[in-house]
């Protein structure tokens, strides 16, 4: 027992949790001119355009980080061939490095800082047969996390103590995992028969979709397509022209510590590298395409845990001061992939001589999320471009650019708009384009919106205590047992508690309220018998 005042020891249970200290978005302008190769022909005209935003390294200083990254482009343009004079595909590859300091508004010192780039526009112009103009816009968004842990109060140490507790179960939700790692890719197609060998590569298109990840034991297994596009200029005499595309399977695996094949996983994915070369087949004939991606992976899972707390205490015929301090946790509201279907129809201008639609790839941009009664409300556009030939000699290949707005809901029942904490990833999983006619094209897309949506809640957890044995107090002069009418306000908790008394002493002097439990609010009216438990 007690005597005098005394400390009471309690027992604690940590609950781990990936906080965001805190997070800015920050977008960058960059603009330079580059010339030709030597070896290269002059320019006519630029068909096609690509571009990829990569971060390089990030170094921070208090409130500051400095972002230094690397902008990779390409454009394929048609130029003329010294021999007929005929116009031919070219590519020409550059790169823009970029610097750039990025202001916090917390002190990320010793904090987990990432930095995501996303490249947002990028228009490439020719100011000349020798020279083109390249402008981009990339957002930076640095996000600093820190690992925070929660003492949850369980249960006191002191065996002897004649403490009474209440204790109640509540869910929530636990980021087991929170890594960064790089899955390589490495897939050979070929072309088919009836396709001449590859003399020059040309461009290329290689894109990840129908991607799936599954937490396992052995860590993260990932799957998904590689849909490979390529153009090339043929290895005989005609030197023609020429393109497949094609999709192929692809698995991998990333070693996570302490994976939990019963574990929520939430995983992202960008394109941070990728090399396509040609190589010759088992007869030395330049057939195989060997394509290698890198993909940086953002790996979260998250375990859904029940626990037991403690929310109050008292002992009988003490005063005990608790002192209180709240914790927010969060529990899981939905983790889905939800698909949306966007179609549309891209108008061709009269002057193309439109014959026949090559290759089409897409991306997908979402312009806000809205929190309605029926969910979150995605608005957002799919950016298309086309690639074609035309039957004139003059300006025999082409591209057309689209935008394709799109507006879908995440389906969300009973949740609170001002709460909820929300991350969605979006990808194309599939595109189609025709021509339905001579004007217009028919583009179809599916889109892939992955969800997860978290509720926040507070808990009041107990984290220091001290009780102090009542001075001055004749028990004997004090009445064993009372009347109690309950108003039907209080709780068996609450008035055990007043009347030091317990719960147990309370239902069994009382058959009316057997089957109440201590956080069960007594009906109005209910007549009781409370027998003091510091008399017994």
């Amino acid at each position: 027992m007690y005597i005098g005042r005394s400390v009471v020891n309690l027992k604690h249970e940590n609950i781990h949790e990936y906080v965001i200290k805190c997070t800015n978005t920050t977008q960058i302008t960059l603009d330079d001119d580059f010339n030709v190769m030597d070896s290269k022909p002059d320019i006519d005209l630029i068909v096609k355009e690509w571009g990829m935003a990569v971060v390089n390294g990030v170094r921070v200083n208090q409130d500051k980080a400095q972002i230094d990254g690397t902008l990779v482009f390409a454009i394929m343009y048609t130029g003329s061939s010294e021999n007929d004079k005929r116009f031919i595909p070219v590519r020409m590859d550059g790169s823009l490095n970029f610097l750039e300091n990025v202001n916090l508004s917390c002190d990320a010192t010793g904090l987990d800082v990432n930095c995501k780039a996303q490249l947002e526009d990028l228009t490439i112009k020719s100011i000349n047969s020798r020279k083109i103009s390249v402008k981009a816009i990339v957002a930076l968004t640095v996000t600093c996390e820190e690992i925070k842990n929660i003492s949850i109060s369980t249960g006191i140490e002191d065996g002897d103590c004649n403490a009474e507790l209440l204790l109640k179960d509540f869910e929530y939700v636990q980021a087991d995992v929170n890594m960064k790692d790089n899955l390589r890719i490495k897939e050979t197609v070929s072309v088919p028969n009836g396709k001449a060998d590859i003399g020059s590569l040309v461009w290329d298109d290689v894109d990840v979709r129908n991607v799936n990840t599954r937490m396992t034991e052995d860590g993260l297994s990932v799957s998904g397509e590689l849909n490979v596009f390529i153009m090339y200029i043929a290895d005989d005499e005609a030197g023609q022209v020429q393109w497949y595309e094609t999709s192929t399977p692809f698995t991998g695996i990333i070693d996570v510590s302490g994976a939990n094949p019963d574990g929520i996983s939430y995983v992202g994915y960008n394109v941070i590298s990728k090399n396509v070369e040609v190589r010759p087949d088992y007869d030395g004939n330049n057939r195989d395409v060997a394509v290698e991606l890198v993909l940086d992976m953002d790996i979260k899972s998250y375990e859904e845990c029940s626990r037991n707390a403690m929310w109050d205490m008292y002992i009988p015929g003490f005063d005990v001061d608790i002192k209180q301090e709240t914790q927010q946790l969060k529990k899981l509201i939905i983790r889905n992939n939800n698909k949306c279907r966007v179609s549309g129809n891209v108008k061709v201008e009269d002057y193309i001589n439109l014959m026949q639609i090559v290759n089409a790839t897409a991306n997908v941009q979402i312009d806000s999320y809205e929190c309605i009664p029926e969910g979150i409300e995605i608005m957002g556009a799919v950016i298309v471009n086309i690639f074609y030939i035309t039957s004139d000699d003059n300006s025999p290949m082409g591209s057309i650019n689209s935008v394709i707005p799109f507006t879908t809901v995440v389906e969300l029942k009973e949740y609170n708009k001002n709460l909820i904490e929300y991350t969605i990833r979006s990808s194309i999983e599939q595109l189609q384009a025709s021509m339905n006619s001579s004007a217009q094209i028919e583009v179809k897309a599916v889109i892939a919106l992955d969800t997860i949506c978290f509720e926040p809640f507070n808990i009041n957890v107990i984290d220091e205590c001290e009780c102090n044995k009542r001075e001055n107090v004749d028990y004997s002069a004090l009445p064993s047992m009372v009347g109690y009418i309950s108003d039907g306000k209080c709780t068996v908790w609450d008035i055990a508690k007043k009347y030091d008394t317990t719960g147990d002493l309370m239902r069994e002097e009382n058959s009316t309220i057997q089957r109440l439990v201590d956080s069960d609010i007594i009906p109005a009216g209910t007549k009781l018998l409370l027998v003091r438990k510091a008399m017994v």
